[in-house]
């Protein structure tokens, strides 16, 4: 893996990035009502598994994009590219 580093935007307290990236959507937009019910326990499911890929790599950052759907590229392309 190709060693390089940036600084996060000040929503992530300028963590240094390295390595492996991984930005997750904002659990509560799925979570809560209109969304089904179960759709809250399919969330905790998929945080597990958002944590699980962010130790893929020791040199990894999680980040939850606050208030982002699904489609985290089209409405934070900025944090996307920060991250890459």
């Amino acid at each position: 893996m190709i060693g390089y580093k940036l600084h996060c935007h000040s929503q992530f307290q300028n963590r240094l990035v390295s390595g492996l990236a991984v930005l997750s959507h904002d659990l509560a937009k799925w979570s809560s009502p209109p969304n089904p019910p179960y759709w809250g326990q399919e969330q905790i499911i998929w945080n597990q598994v958002q944590e699980r890929l962010s130790r893929l790599s020791p040199n990894s950052t999680r980040i939850v994009v606050t208030g982002s759907d699904h489609d985290i590229h089209v409405e934070r392309p900025d944090l996307v590219i920060q991250a890459v």
